[in-house]
């Protein structure tokens, strides 16, 4: 009995440490994650000419506002490789709407000016990301999204 509260106590400090590490890896993938949003947003929300503030809305908005919103959810999956649910717990969506954003985003690349308008946009976005996230070793820049609307 002893002994196996001897090495419960022995192996919390070690599971404590392995937790906490786990929480700042988790944290960090959330504040890059959201630094990558604000980048992206602000790019879009400037080329199409709608407020950042619209693309954080609760409901779908207007026929603008929701084409802004699924190309930055679209640029967020294709730039930074985010799987469509990192993708939806990013942009506050489901990943079936990030999912379907994606597919009508992709399919309107048929078009040859709509295809290079974003192909503009990717380069402004993936620019404006490599930016905001700083260094190689993770150093974010302190720059608000809220404050560029």
């Amino acid at each position: 009995m002893l002994q196996t509260g001897a090495a419960t106590e022995v192996s919390s400090p070690r599971l404590g440490h392995l937790d906490r590490n786990r929480h700042s890896d988790q944290a960090r993938r959330r504040n890059r994650n959201a630094v990558r949003r604000c980048a992206i947003e602000y790019s879009v929300a400037r080329v199409f000419a709608v407020p950042i503030s619209a693309l954080h809305s609760a409901t779908r908005g207007r026929a603008p506002v929701a084409l802004a919103r699924q190309v930055a959810m679209y640029l967020a999956h294709v730039i930074c490789g985010l799987s469509m649910t990192e993708v939806g717990r990013t942009f506050e969506r489901d990943r079936t709407t990030v999912s379907h954003a994606c597919a009508l985003i992709a399919d309107r690349r048929d078009d040859p000016l709509f295809d290079q308008i974003l192909e503009l946009l990717e380069r402004v976005a993936r620019e404006e990301v490599r930016r905001r996230i700083g260094d190689a070793e993770g150093t974010v820049l302190q720059r608000s999204c809220s404050s560029e609307t």
